[in-house]
Parts: structure tokens; sequence; C-alpha cells
């Protein structure tokens, strides 16, 4: 209690001198009529005295004030003891140890949810049918990430569907109100966020309206390039360099400048790069810079190592002919000398920036944006929470959270004494996934919990390691992970879900037999299914392997639930039930059951259960077009991937490929009341997977 006591003395002291004046004040009459009276030097004296007083006052206050920050501390400081003397254990055991279990309760329940959240969906069910799954997650995401301005967006969407409907069907929502009160209470910013959860097709001309707006309508259009301005800011010690996109060529805009300047003829000389054209590039160089010649290397990027030897020959120029110049148009390379590319630094940075800002995070990659990138989990966590906690916390998270969703082995000597000595073609593709998803799980075993050593300090940091840190860090897939999975352009996240489903179809295969439905997705490698699934019934039906082939017919089936029992018996039992294929370029009419147009905003629509059915090629007579528009079949092509390096090519049955045959699975069989030509045109294919 003396703290308390000093401390209320400090609060209190300021009072002191001014009842002390009062005091005098009010006495002083009463002296003078019980007392003989004053000199005036006393009178004087007293009056100096008080006035010094009230000015020490001020001194002390000012100085007592200095220490009131210690006087605040000391306060909390009590307070907190005595707190802390009221949460001792008391005589009852019962109610601390509720205490106890409560608190922990407690915080491993903060700890799981924060452990399982950079991998898991939202668990909040689509309220309406006309908005897609991943427009939905991007709705609740961004409740998530503003609480401030859409707390309240995913129940105002179940609330006022139709609103948000009819602002949905727009041809461009982006120029009209937004519903509810959001034109009003959101920056123009903050619509493009909530735009780009609902119509990602706008996003880009909202984007152009936004910067033309904000910064002005230079900045969205690209300016002419001008080779006399070129010309003027070029000097005979720098080499301009052109970074060519492919199609392009300078030569002829240089030769028009070249005449217009005086520089033609023989004062402008070319040279294609390739092998054993160094030492000639050289001697070229060397007359041009003593002669005041112009002169133009084509096709560096052939040479890309000689490159750094032609910059170190431009800088040991000294004494340059005024009127040497230099070009050289290399493609872009990543191993091009620094100087060649340190003027694109900063054109580099502005371009990340704006990707990382705007870019869709994993649809239309060819479609909408030049080149596809994942705008994750954990770019949200640097941008937002930063400071939070550190990257390598963070990085440790996220690997003891995937070290707990990892699968047991399958103990492949009891399964294969389970499938007995007659093993089916399919068995042996299911023993074969097997060993691969083993292999897979071992190596991420074994890498995350080195990882998690070498980020505590107990072991060094290999380059391997690193490099899965940073990966784990961007959201991305690690590249020792990816050698031993299924090609995928899928986000770190979304992988994670594709892994336990994997595992979930090989369990169930495993248990309770080969699925009604396959989900040829999570198949490592789904082509060796299908061959299997071909063998199979030529050894039952007695048919020529190299003249059976396959035929698809789509259902009307939507879900796996929809699908009656499979066949046991007779020439059926080698069918399949397909799951999972999405279909780009078209859409699906379920009453007609053919292809139709795609539905406005809609690229990619998932295709109904596929029928795959081997049969003999002799049997196979597709339907040949006819003029009455009468249904027809034509064949589409079947990818791993929602991105291909080639389109579509025309064969007489609609067929599609890219040149080496990479990602291609199977050929499926559409039926289609127009030419089949019209589709290829449009360019459709079927995906086993939209990310």
């Amino acid at each position: 209690m003396h703290k308390q006591h000093h401390i209320s003395t400090l609060y209190h002291q300021p009072y002191t001198f001014s009842r002390l004046h009062q005091r005098m004040s009010i006495t002083s009459p009463h002296s003078h009529s019980t007392i003989s009276p004053t000199p005036s030097a006393d009178i004087t004296n007293v009056s100096e005295k008080l006035t010094l007083a009230q000015k020490t006052s001020v001194d002390i206050d000012k100085l007592r004030d200095g220490y009131r920050p210690a006087a605040k501390r000391g306060a909390i400081l009590f307070f907190v003891l005595t707190e802390m003397a009221l949460s001792l254990p008391s005589g009852s055991l019962t109610d601390r140890l509720q205490n106890i279990m409560y608190a922990l309760t407690y915080n491993v329940y903060n700890y799981g949810c924060t452990g399982n959240l950079s991998l898991e969906k939202s668990h909040r069910k689509k309220p309406c049918d006309w908005l897609t799954e991943q427009s939905w997650e991007d709705v609740v995401k961004l409740s998530e990430l503003l609480p401030e301005q859409f707390s309240s967006l995913p129940d105002d969407v179940e609330t006022h569907s139709d609103d948000w409907k009819s602002w949905y069907d727009l041809d461009a929502p982006e120029k009209s109100t937004f519903p509810r009160t959001y034109q009003e209470s959101l920056t123009v910013f903050q619509r493009l966020l909530l735009l780009r959860c609902f119509r990602v097709d706008r996003v880009y001309r909202a984007v152009t309206d936004y910067v033309t707006v904000t910064m002005g309508e230079q900045y969205v259009q690209p300016p002419v390039i001008s080779f006399d301005a070129i010309y003027r800011k070029s000097s005979p010690f720098s080499p301009i360099v052109f970074i060519l996109s492919p199609g392009s060529d300078p030569a002829t805009d240089l030769m028009k400048l070249a005449e217009r300047t005086g520089f033609g003829d023989n004062k402008f000389k070319f040279l294609a790069m390739g092998q054993g054209q160094e030492k000639v590039a050289l001697q070229l160089l060397d007359k041009a810079v003593s002669r005041g010649q112009w002169l133009m290397l084509q096709n560096c990027h052939l040479l890309v190592k000689w490159l750094k030897e032609l910059e170190k020959s431009l800088e040991r120029i000294t004494k340059p002919h005024p009127a040497f110049a230099c070009g050289s148009p290399p493609t872009p390379s990543r191993t091009s000398p620094s100087a060649f590319c340190r003027s694109l630094s900063s054109l580099v940075y502005v371009l990340a920036f704006f990707h990382a800002v705007v870019q869709e995070r994993r649809k239309y990659g060819k479609i909408g944006w030049n080149v596809p990138y994942d705008f994750n989990e954990s770019d949200f966590f640097v941008s937002e929470s930063s400071g939070s906690i550190s990257k390598d916390e963070h990085i440790s998270q996220v690997a003891q959270d995937i070290q707990l969703k990892l699968p047991a082995l399958f103990d492949l000597d009891v399964i294969r004494k389970k499938l007995g000595a007659d093993v089916s073609p399919t068995s042996v593709v299911l023993l074969q996934e097997l060993e691969r998803f083993n292999r897979l799980v071992v190596r991420m075993q074994r890498s995350l919990a080195e990882l998690r050593r070498a980020l505590a300090g107990e072991v060094g940091m290999s380059s391997e390691l690193d490099e899965i840190a940073r990966a784990l860090f961007n959201g991305h897939i690690p590249a020792v992970w990816k050698r031993l999975a299924p090609d995928t352009l899928k986000s770190l996240g979304n992988w994670m879900d594709h892994f336990r489903r994997r595992h979930q179809q090989y369990h169930q295969w495993v248990e309770q037999g080969e699925p009604q439905v396959m989900w040829l997705s999570g198949l490592h490698i789904p082509e060796s299914y299908l061959t299997a699934l071909v063998q199979t019934a030529c050894r039952k039906n007695g048919w020529p392997l190299d003249l059976t082939t396959l035929y698809t017919q789509v259902t009307k089936y939507r879900s796996e639930e929809e699908v009656l029992d499979r066949p046991t018996q007779g020439e059926d039992t080698h069918m399949l039930f397909r799951v999972g294929l999405y279909l780009e370029g078209a859409d699906w009419d379920m009453e007609q059951g053919c292809l139709i147009r795609s539905k406005p905003k809609v690229l990619v629509v998932e295709l109904p259960i596929l029928h795959i059915i081997p049969i003999e090629t002799r049997r196979l007579r597709l339907q040949s077009f006819s003029s009455s528009g009468d249904s027809v079949s034509s064949e589409c092509v079947v990818f791993v991937l929602d991105r291909t390096p080639f389109g579509p090519r025309c064969t007489p049955r609609l067929c599609a490929g890219n040149a080496m045959g990479v990602g291609l699975v199977f050929e499926a069989d559409l039926s289609t009341a127009v030419h089949l030509s019209h589709w290829v045109l449009q360019g459709v294919c079927l995906y086993l997977n939209t990310d």
C-alpha cells in the first residue's frame, strides 16, 4: 500500500499551493483587525513570496508531469498484481482444473483454425444456381479479407439474389449501378474487387476505365514506336536493343530511317547471327566503330553466351566515330547479359505489381491474360498481414498443416495378396498407381520433416529445401513433388484438395473394388487405365487388340449418385462411367443430347457423366453430316490440363491435339446438329481439370 499512497500524493500535490494561497487570502483581513498594523515592508515581502510561490508551483507542476508515465506504469502494475493475486489457486481444485481445460480447449481450437485456413475452402453452401462455385468462394473470401466493407456481402447475395442476378446478367455491369448500397459505400477500386468476384470477363474493361479515370487515357493506349525518336536519344556508346515479339521485324523500318538520315547503301551493315558468325560480327563492329557505320546484328538469341563477349567489346570502345550506331534485336532470354536487360527492370517491376493486384488467379490463362499466374493466399498474407508472423513461421505452419493431412502408405504386398494370382489389366493399373502415389507421399513426408528441422536451425538449409520453402510461401507446388505427381497448373491449396480426393478414390478402389464411376483426373496416367479397359474387353470377347477402340456416349446423369448399378454380367461389364470432364467452347443440351453454343459469360461447363465403351473398330460407324440438320457425331479431344500450346486441327472426324501429343488423353464422340467444322473453328475441347 506504500506505492498506492505515493501515487496518491503525486496526483493530489498540485492543489497544495493553491489552497495555501486561498487560506492566506482569507485570513489576511482578520489579522488586520486583531493584530497591530503590519509595516508596508512586511506586506511587500509577503506579496513577493506569494508571487514566488506561484512561480515555484508552476515549475513543480511541470517537473511532476514529466514523471506521470512512470506513475501510470506503477498504477498498472499494482492493479495487475492485484488481479494475479485473485487468480492464485483457490481452495477449490475443481474450479481451477475447469479453467485450465477451458483455456487449453480454446487455444487448440484457435490453433487448429489457424493451421487449416490456408488450405481449406469455404464450407458455406452456394445459395444460388446462377453463381459459379469459384465466384461464391471469391465472395466469401472478400468478406473475410475486407470485413469493414464486405462483411455482409454473402448474406446480401443470399437474401437479395434476384437483384444481384439482374446486375450479373448485364452486358456491362461495371458501367451500371451496383446492387444495394455498394455503389455509394465503396470506393472505385473496391468496386473493382466486387466486380472481380462476379464477372471476371469484365475486369479487363473495368481496369482500363479505372486507369483512364485515375491516371489518364494515355496510360491505356500503347505509344506508337518512333524510330526517329529512338535514334535521337541514342549515342555511339550505347547499343540499341530490340526485344521482339514473334513475327515482328524492325529491319524494314531501320532501313527507311537510314535512308532518311543519310546512312543508306554501304553505311548500313546487316549480319544474321548463327554458328561461326562470332568473329565476323566482331570484325564488322570494329569497322563500324572506326568508319561511322550502322551495324545491325540479327538473331542474337541464337548466341546467348557470345552476347557477354559482345558486351565487353562495346565497353572497350573509347573513341567511336560520331556516326557509329549498333542495333541488336534478340528475343527475350533468361541468360541475356545484364547490360542488355538492365533498362527493363523498372518495367518488369511495374508489370509484376500490376499482375499481382489485378491478375485472375487461375482461370482464362490464354483467354484473359498473356501469362497464367496464381495469386494465392500467401500473397494475401504478405499484403494484408505483414508483420503479424515471420516468413519462417508462416512456412513452418503451412508445412505442419500439410504433414497432418498426409495419409498412410498403401501396403502393396497385402493388396497383391488380396487381388490373387489372376490379376486383371485394370488391377495392374491400380498397383502401378498406388506405387506412384506411395513414392509421392514418402517424398512429401521426408522433405517437410527436413524443412521444419532446417527452419528450427537443427540442420542446414540446402538448395532443395530452400526451393521448397519458397514454393510453400508463394502457394506453389514444390518442384520435387511435381516430378512425382500428375501434370498440373494448380495452386498448392487446390492441389492438396486434388491430392486428398485422389487418395479417397484409391482407398475406395482397394477396399470396395473398381469404382462404378471413375474419376480419371485422379489417376496419375489416365491413358493407361483406358488401355486396360480395352484389354479387358478384348480378353472377354476375343477381339483383336489392334482392331479395338473406344466409343463414348454422354449420359443424362449429372452426379455419381444418379448412376444406376453397374452391369455385372454380359458384354457391358467393361464399360466405364467417367465423371469430371469440362467442356470449353460449347455447351451441352441435356434434352437434345448434343453440343450447343456457350451461354453468355460461361466459358467452361462441366459435361454430364460420360459413358466410355470399348468397341471393335469395324462396328464403329459414325453418321455423316447431312444437310437436313439431323444429329451427327463429332469427335472431341480430351486434354489433361486446361492450357495447351496448340489449338485444334481438322481431320475427317473432328479431332484435335498438339504437334507432340502432349496432354492428350483420348478422343470423345459428342453429338452435334451442325457440321463438325463449326466446332473445330470454335476450338471445342474437353479437359480433365479446369486448373
